[in-house]
């Protein structure tokens, strides 16, 4: 597998450079930028999102280019894409340029669960309330048989029921030999499906499960089904130490790539009248499934 390089290692300066101006929108995109050692995509014509004048799009130019301004000011924002009726109406960049590739840190998470989604449109995974346990190599399945009741659901919504103190275990689960078996060794702290717990390392497990159910690393997956579709040609996906594409974090885009990903859920699933996710996942998506209350 092509190894990437960082935006630093590829010589893109991390302070802040002088701002670049382009048509925006009224979906906000702002990404921060980590280090690391990436997957590289397949080269293609990359497609941008069409453009539009701020005012056409009923925005007041001088009072959007002084909240952007303002926003230049604010530490670590590198770059923002402003979309409205699906067109990029104003954008800036502080730190590298359009082409640069952001990390999108937890982000990932999103793109992940759009994955899965589409793997249970196509009929890959025939719903989210199958066990886990089904789509993970024999020998990374847990022993614990009340393991076996957590769902590729609760790994979606976050209550595997996992015992994972994000704060505290985040370095060392990112150390550990296996990360997969870090995970799936840990004693349940609350039966599957009761209590809401953010977990990296949980939603992690999201990208196995879709390596398993078809066939297809989930970096090379993303650019069959999603990535390509939306036009988005170059990206980077860290990995595991096992290879697994991290399904919790690890994923760099370009800012108007990320935008792109914005607007098919506001497109309830479409880009270009080529129907990309079902308005059944999206709806879903968007619908609160777990009372934090």
């Amino acid at each position: 597998m092509k190894l990437g390089k960082s935006p630093a290692a590829r010589g893109v300066s991390l302070k802040k450079g002088p701002v670049r101006d382009a048509p925006v929108r009224a979906l906000l995109c702002v990404l921060v930028t980590a280090v690391a050692v990436l997957v590289a995509p397949v080269a293609a014509a990359f497609e941008p999102l069409p453009r539009m004048a701020p005012a056409r799009a009923g925005f007041d130019p001088a009072a959007l280019g002084a909240a952007l301004d303002d926003l230049g000011e604010a530490p670590g924002i590198y770059s923002v894409v402003v979309v409205r009726h699906g067109a990029v109406v104003a954008e800036r960049y502080w730190q590298g340029w359009p082409e640069t590739l952001h990390g999108l840190a937890s982000v990932t998470k999103s793109v992940t669960s759009t994955l899965v989604g589409i793997a249970v449109d196509r009929g890959s995974i025939p719903d989210v309330d199958v066990p886990m346990v089904e789509y993970l190599p024999a020998g990374a399945r847990p022993d614990d048989p009340a393991k076996g009741a957590i769902t590729i659901r609760h790994l979606l919504i976050m209550t595997s029921g996992l015992d994972y103190d994000e704060d505290t275990e985040w370095e060392e689960w990112l150390r550990a030999p296996d990360q997969a078996a870090y995970i799936l060794d840990r004693p349940l702290a609350a039966p599957p499906g009761e209590v809401f717990n953010y977990s990296t390392p949980a939603s992690h497990l999201l990208s196995i499960v879709l390596t398993d159910a078809t066939g297809t690393p989930t970096e090379e997956l993303a650019g069959d089904v999603l990535f390509g579709p939306l036009g988005i040609t170059e990206w980077r996906w860290e990995t595991d130490h096992q290879g697994y594409a991290y399904g919790g974090h690890g994923l760099w885009l370009r800012t108007e790539d990320m935008a792109k990903f914005g607007v098919l859920f506001l497109r309830w699933g479409v880009r270009r009248a080529h129907r990309v996710l079902s308005t059944a996942w999206i709806g879903q998506a968007v619908t609160l499934q777990v009372d934090l209350a």
